[in-house]
């Protein structure tokens, strides 16, 4: 017997497939380090589909590609990849002296022209080429090798079979993007192919792609304006990102939602990212049931930058998104980013990002693509004192934090506007009361800012100069 297992007379390691050994955790550490979708349930689902798959092919080989359409909703396929060469490496796939392998690949980049020169050119299914540099040999799914010995491609080996996701080229996109300040954005397709197979960054934004006709969102989204208003408050707070829970109803037959109620949470933050405190999400439950609604999404703050989902935020959206997929495939359950002092945004008004993980995976197969959320803003006729009790209680909550925003700052340093009328001028977009109750409503805010809310002014200039410099510097 093995720490990773039983290991049977024909030499087969056999795997407990409701436990995780220790051996497993070490070997496997990235699903038990706490971080984003990358959890031991996760670990355990991959593990024992792989195993259960070996068991019902065996004794045909298992390749990694032949797993994972049975995993699309267990994110990144490398990681799915080194599951698979771990039960390899300690004998609990495919092993045995009737193990039928799988075909070899053979790699010829040559093709002859019609002068009959050699020319790097590697066909794709679809017409295409790709024109290679004769000293790099492509690895794996669209890896680059060099090939610093001149060795012979055909020493390489490679798990993929013909004709799969995963062949060996680097795929390149034509598509574009809409640059938010004018004009369009190409992709630099060099870029993209270093992109798809570098390093994973997980601070890296991905901008929201749009739903269509042949494409079309899950559902629609309504979101009460009181609920926008709390959120764009608690987001003006800090110079660090916030978090919050989301609560409301999901209509099926509809398809659609409504966002009714916004509970702010605490979080242990940084500069970069944001996490939830477990108490907050227990208190939320308890509220959410007492009130009758369900989770319906999440919300978090970019500070300084753009509204757009950083990998790890999808990594979080996914993950959230499973937990809450119902028995018909849908997943009602929504992401919000807000962007409160974003110098380079002409308007007051904070910026908003609803969205969504769709069900395809980007061109590196790191993550779920997302998709923007359309919505609606359904008027709030009240200004509820339970409301005022959130945004007073955020208020006693953030006013000795090192990390709060100096609301006597001016937003822009060319303007006299300072941070306290810009999030004023923000709250006032979302109230659709009368005038002279937006009034009072505003006046009520500003002599609360003004009394409770007056950090000192070394300790905020510090937090200012700092965090704010350290968030815009991860994200070049």
């Amino acid at each position: 017997m093995t720490d990773s297992g039983d290991e049977s007379p024909n030499g087969v390691t056999v795997i407990d497939q409701a436990t995780i050994t220790e051996s497993e955790r070490k070997k496997n550490s990235e699903f038990f380090c706490g971080r984003g979708s990358k959890t031991p349930e996760r670990y355990m689902k991959i593990r024992n589909f792989i195993l259960n798959a070996w068991n019902s092919n065996k004794p045909k080989y298992v390749s990694k590609t032949s797993v994972r359409s049975g995993l699309k909703d267990c994110g990144d396929v490398n990681a799915i990849g080194r599951v698979h060469s771990y039960l390899e490496l300690i004998g609990a796939i495919n092993v045995g002296d009737d193990l039928v392998k799988r075909k070899q690949r053979t790699f010829k980049p040559k093709v002859l022209n019609d002068e009959g020169k050699s020319t790097n050119i590697i066909k794709k299914r679809k017409g295409k080429a790709v024109l290679l540099d004769e000293n790099w040999t492509l690895h794996g799914r669209g890896k680059k090798i060099r090939n610093e010995d001149r060795a012979s491609p055909n020493e390489y080996d490679d798990d993929e079979e013909e004709g799969t996701p995963g062949d060996n080229q680097i795929r390149r996109s034509k598509r574009t993007r809409t640059n938010t300040k004018g004009g369009r954005i190409n992709y630099n397709e060099d870029v993209l192919a270093y992109d798809m197979v570098g390093s994973y960054d997980p601070f890296r934004l991905v901008p929201p792609l749009n739903y269509t006709s042949r494409n079309p969102a899950p559902f629609r989204v309504s979101v009460a304006a009181n609920v926008m208003l709390v959120m764009d408050f608690h987001a003006h707070l800090a110079h660090t990102e916030i978090i919050g829970l989301l609560g409301g109803h999901f209509h099926p037959d509809s398809e659609s939602m409504e966002v009714t109620y916004v509970f702010p949470c605490r979080s242990a933050s940084t500069g970069f990212q944001c996490e939830m405190d477990p108490a907050s999400e227990v208190a939320a439950r308890e509220v959410f049931a007492e009130k009758g609604l369900q989770f319906v999404g999440w919300y978090h703050s970019h500070p300084t930058f753009e509204p757009q989902p950083s990998v790890r935020d999808i990594e979080n959206q996914t993950q959230y998104q499973e937990m809450w997929r119902r028995e018909d495939g849908v997943e009602p359950f929504i992401g919000v980013i807000v962007t409160p002092y974003d110098a380079g945004h002409e308007s007051n008004v904070s910026r908003f990002q609803f969205w969504v993980s769709g069900t395809n995976y980007d061109l590196s197969g790191q993550f779920r693509t997302p998709y923007s959320c359309q919505h609606s803003v359904s008027p709030s006729t009240s200004l509820p004192e339970e409301m005022f009790t959130q945004l007073s209680e955020l208020i006693e909550e953030y006013q000795n934090y090192d990390q709060r925003v100096d609301m006597t700052e001016s937003f822009r340093n060319e303007d006299d506007v300072s941070r306290l009328d810009k999030m004023l001028e923000s709250l006032t977009s979302h109230l659709s009361v009368a005038s002279s109750t937006a009034e009072s409503f505003t006046s009520r805010v500003r002599e609360l800012m003004n009394a409770n809310f007056r950090p000192e002014k070394k300790s905020n200039a510090e937090c200012h100069g700092n965090t704010d410099s350290i968030i815009k510097k991860g994200q070049e």
